[in-house]
């Protein structure tokens, strides 16, 4: 226990070392935003960039420029609001033989839930563990538990394929336009030139799809990447 306190004191100090000596006290700016998100310019046209106090409360703006929020940075829990919550502070990862999750001074860790860390997002299940190689909510996680950067996509892994269908032909039906004759009583089809079951001796003839024969078709195996749902 007392190692852990250590390791938690250790980190938190680090964080803070970290933060004061980044960008110093922001004057003669403002704030401006567009579709993107918000950021910080000062009066000269340049902006904040990394961890940067302004008016009393700690911001961290990525190398785009952009203020970052509802994520940890450098530990720190930024709020929606993009300010750092010090009440949850300290983060770090951690790992057993079963693997890594993530937590913090509090001892709090996320369980069902994605959460942002450093630039990545990453997914936490039920356990507390963090998920990899594997599709969650539609995205892929690779080894590093890295969410890809869009729905759907595959990410960077090398694909397990497993064959969900062996190859097979088909017999396609094919049809050919006939004069077809119909008994003009009961409008049963019958052949020129005979007489209706019916017993009626008058017909009518409209051109109709006549199967003639089959065409073979192939269709090749279907394989299923059992990492990321990936087909082929």
């Amino acid at each position: 226990m007392k190692r852990i306190i250590a390791v938690v004191l250790t980190v938190c100090l680090l964080i803070t070392v970290s933060i004061t000596n980044s960008n110093s006290y922001a004057a003669g700016g403002s704030w401006k935003s567009n579709s993107k998100g918000w950021w910080y310019e000062y009066s000269d046209g340049s902006y904040a960039s990394g961890w940067t106090e302004i008016d009393g409360y700690w911001y961290f703006f990525t190398g785009s420029g952009y203020m970052d929020y509802s994520e940890y940075r450098d530990g720190c829990w930024l709020n929606a609001d993009g300010t750092w919550n010090t009440a949850y502070s300290g983060g770090y990862w951690a790992s057993d033989s079963t693997g890594w999750w993530y937590t913090d001074a509090s001892g709090w860790y996320p369980v069902n839930t994605w959460l942002w860390i450093d630039g990545s997002c990453y997914y936490f299940k039920a356990s507390g563990y963090m998920a990899v190689n594997e599709l969650i909510d539609g995205y892929y996680v690779d080894a590093s538990g890295a969410r890809a950067s869009s729905a759907g996509n595959s990410g960077t892994h090398t694909h397990n394929w497993v064959c969900t269908k062996d190859a097979w032909d088909e017999q396609v039906p094919k049809y050919e336009q006939e004069l077809v004759y119909h008994c003009c009583d009961c409008d049963r089809p019958y052949p020129e030139g005979t007489l209706c079951p019916c017993g009626c001796l008058e017909a009518y003839g409209k051109w109709e799809d006549v199967l003639v024969g089959y065409d073979t078709v192939h269709h090749d195996a279907e394989y299923q990447c059992s990492i990321c749902g990936a087909t082929k």
